[in-house]
């Protein structure tokens, strides 16, 4: 699955090359990760990386939620 969110505003991040603006995420998923990556304010997705082994995805949504303030 390969998918992008592109963001209301402007967010910076920390990358290979230093520190940028974000305007979005991309996410690629297969059976056993999740790979997050920042999509840069000029539409270019970031030299920067997360991976999240698939059996932690409940996990993080929960605490994203609860960050967000999203009751369940």
């Amino acid at each position: 699955m390969y998918a992008k969110i592109n963001y209301d505003r402007n967010v910076n991040f920390i990358g290979r090359n230093g520190y940028f603006k974000a305007s979005g995420l991309d996410i690629y998923a297969n059976e056993s990760i999740i790979i997050l990556q920042p999509i840069t304010s000029k539409g270019a997705v970031g030299r920067c990386s997360i991976e999240i082994p698939i059996e932690n995805i409940a996990a993080l949504m929960n605490i994203l939620a609860e960050a967000a303030g999203i009751d369940e």
